[in-house]
C-alpha cells in the first residue's frame, strides 16, 4: 500500500469536546502509576509527557474513540490509530504509549510504540470523515493491554 496523505480535516469541536477530557485522565492514572506528569501545554507534539518512578521520560498520545460505548464489540479486531501519528513514532525514539479511552473513559486501550511498529499493519479506512484514502495503523486487540479505569 502506498503513502497515501489523505486524513481528516481537524474538528475544532471534536477536540474542544474530547482533548481536555483524555488529558486529564491520563494525567490521572499517570500519577496513580508513580508518574511525575509534566505540564501539558498544546505544543501539537506528544499530549502528556511525564517521568516514570524509574526516572525514564515517558510520552503519552490520548485519543477518546467516541464510537466505543460499553464492551469493546467482539466483531471489532483491532485497534486503529491514525498514520499521521507516524510523525510521533518517528520523531520519539522510545516510551511513547497511546491510550485510546472508551467514550466514558472507564476503559483503555494501551498500546506501546514497540507494538504499534512489531505488530501494526497500516490499513486504508473508509470513514464518515474520509470516504477513501485515510490510513490508519491497525493493531490486533490480543497484542494490547485493555484497562479498566478506577482513577
Amino acid at each position: 500500500m502506498g503513502t497515501n496523505t489523505l486524513t481528516k480535516p481537524f474538528d475544532r469541536k471534536l477536540y474542544d469536546q474530547t482533548d481536555g477530557k483524555a488529558k486529564r485522565k491520563i494525567k490521572k492514572y499517570l500519577r496513580s502509576k508513580n508518574h511525575i506528569v509534566h505540564d501539558s501545554k498544546e505544543d501539537y507534539k506528544c499530549d502528556v509527557k511525564s517521568i516514570s518512578g524509574g526516572g525514564i521520560i515517558t510520552f503519552s498520545e490520548v485519543e477518546i474513540k467516541l464510537s466505543w460505548e460499553g464492551e469493546w464489540p467482539t466483531s471489532w479486531k483491532d485497534v486503529r490509530i491514525p498514520y499521521r501519528k507516524k510523525k510521533l513514532l518517528d520523531a520519539i525514539e522510545s516510551d511513547l504509549t497511546f491510550f485510546i479511552f472508551r467514550k466514558d473513559c472507564k476503559e483503555m486501550w494501551i498500546i506501546p510504540d514497540y507494538t504499534i511498529k512489531e505488530k501494526g499493519s497500516v490499513v486504508e479506512v473508509p470513514n464518515r470523515y474520509v470516504r477513501e484514502g485515510e490510513q490508519f495503523y491497525s493493531i490486533p486487540v490480543e497484542s494490547i493491554k485493555k484497562v479498566k479505569l478506577t482513577v
